[in-house]
C-alpha cells in the first residue's frame, strides 16, 4: 500500500469585493498583499458610497473556486465614523432641493393641491385625431356622405 501525501496547501490569494445585491462582486483578485491593498485604496475613492471588503482566500481542495474559505481582512464602511453620514447625505439632499426650488425648476406640490388640467394639449390631441382620421378615410377611399 502506498501512502498518500495529503495535498499541498495551495498559498492564499487576496480579494477585492463590493456588494452587488445580496451577493459579493469581486473587483480583482491577487496574490500579493501590496497590490491588492493598493487596488483598495483606488476602488475607495473611485466608489466612495460603496461598502468595499478584502478577503483572504483559501483554497481547500488543489484550488478549485468552488471550495474555498475566506476571512476579512479589511472592510470599507462608508457610514463609519471618519467617513460619510446619513446626515450628510440627508443634508446635501435638502440642499440640493432648495437649489433646485430657486432656480425655477418644478417644485413639489403641497398635500392637497391641484395640478390644473392641461386642456390645450387634450384640444390639439383630438384635433389632431380627428384630421388624421380624416385623413386615412380620404386617402382609403371613403369619403363620408356628402
Amino acid at each position: 500500500m502506498t501512502d498518500a501525501a495529503p495535498p499541498a496547501p495551495t498559498p492564499p490569494r487576496y480579494a477585492v469585493q463590493r456588494p452587488k445585491g445580496k451577493k459579493w462582486d469581486t473587483l480583482h483578485i491577487d496574490d500579493d498583499r501590496d497590490n491588492v491593498m493598493t487596488v483598495f485604496r483606488q476602488v475607495v475613492t473611485v466608489l466612495p458610497k460603496s461598502y468595499v471588503r478584502v478577503i483572504i482566500v483559501e483554497y481547500d481542495s488543489g484550488g478549485t473556486a468552488s471550495d474555498f474559505r475566506w476571512r476579512l481582512v479589511e472592510l470599507y464602511d462608508p457610514y463609519a465614523a471618519g467617513a460619510r453620514s446619513h446626515q450628510d447625505d440627508e443634508k446635501r439632499r435638502k440642499a440640493k432641493i432648495k437649489k433646485a426650488a430657486k432656480s425655477g425648476a418644478a417644485r413639489a406640490r403641497a398635500p392637497g393641491e391641484t395640478v390644473p388640467p392641461p386642456v390645450r394639449m387634450y384640444a390639439w390631441a383630438i384635433l389632431l385625431g380627428l384630421l388624421g382620421g380624416a385623413a386615412v378615410f380620404y386617402w382609403i377611399g371613403l369619403r363620408p356622405p356628402a
